[in-house]
């Protein structure tokens, strides 16, 4: 992979630590990496408290920029972002930056 993707992948799991360490309140946190189709996928899993999924993600906003600016950086570069999450089910943040 190119210094470019695995900066995007590293810095992502890094946010995403990041966010359930703050506002979370897991008791556990699952981290995959894997190869797929000749790039790489990274999940973020954690079974924390959650939030509704609303325009709040999609939005960058003062002190909160750091999934919005992952999925800009992944999307930019060509890649997918995933995230799901609910009320007291946790959160999964999956993305997939490009090979090349």
């Amino acid at each position: 992979l190119s210094a470019e993707i695995r900066t995007i992948a590293y810095r992502g799991v890094l946010e995403c630590v990041s966010n359930v360490r703050k506002y979370a309140s897991a008791k556990e946190t699952r981290i995959t990496i894997a190869d797929h189709q000749g790039g790489v996928l990274v999940t973020v899993t954690d079974d924390g408290r959650g939030f509704l999924m609303n325009d709040r993600v999609d939005r960058l906003q003062p002190g909160h920029l750091g999934l919005p600016a992952l999925r800009e950086r992944v999307e930019l570069a060509g890649g997918r972002f995933d995230l799901r999450s609910a009320p007291g089910e946790g959160t999964t943040v999956e993305y997939r930056p490009p090979a090349a």
